[in-house]
């Protein structure tokens, strides 16, 4: 499980290893991303009620970590940088 912190906490630093910085983000902009995956169902909640807020909700991921890779590979438009964090995660 992870939640919202955790996944900017990683996406951070991988983007302050990176020279380019392409994929400096504002949080607000990866947070509605990660609202998106919620919406899409392709993250959800561990638990069915939590107290929380909504940055430190822990959720499970809907897909496995091939399709993503398979995903990412297969998109001509996703930013190389975006690429490489992906399959760098889930390896």
């Amino acid at each position: 499980p992870f939640n919202f912190e955790m996944v900017y906490h990683e996406f951070s630093k991988f983007v302050n290893r990176r020279t380019s910085n392409v994929l400096k983000y504002e949080k607000p902009i990866v947070a509605k991303a990660f609202e998106s995956l919620i919406s899409h169902e392709l993250l959800t909640p561990t638990d069915k009620i939590s107290k929380v807020q909504k940055e430190y909700r822990l959720y499970a991921l809907q897909v496995t970590p091939q399709q993503i890779i398979g995903v990412t590979k297969a998109d001509k438009g996703l930013p190389l940088d975006l690429k490489e964090w992906a399959v760098s995660e889930l390896h």
